[in-house]
């Protein structure tokens, strides 16, 4: 049986071992999409595995969702002192959003 993920092929066995057939510059992501890919097939065989790798991109999701706001945050107060209206254009915008 073989799943395959964007450029990534996961070979899997009937004993539910597998091999990646990947390119020597996988990028994590890819591997990721080929895992979860084969997940129907070797799930039942390495549980544990997609439990830590399901946690692995719920934690990378959280950080990348913090870093969006530590970005946005930053912008705010460095443009601040440039453009003073900016202050009250926030309050009104959360104003609105909280109707």
């Amino acid at each position: 049986m073989i799943a395959t993920g964007p450029s990534n092929a996961v070979v899997i066995f009937s004993d539910g071992t597998f091999v990646v057939a990947s390119p020597p510059d996988v990028e994590p992501a890819d591997l990721i999409a080929a895992l979860l890919a084969a997940r129907p097939f070797l799930e039942s065989h390495h549980a544990n595995a997609y439990e830590t790798l399901d946690q692995y991109i719920a934690s990378d999701k959280e950080t990348q969702r913090m870093a969006r706001l530590e970005n946005i945050m930053g912008a705010i107060q460095n443009n601040l002192p440039q453009i003073p209206e900016l202050k009250d254009a926030l309050r009104r915008f959360l104003e609105e959003k909280e109707r």
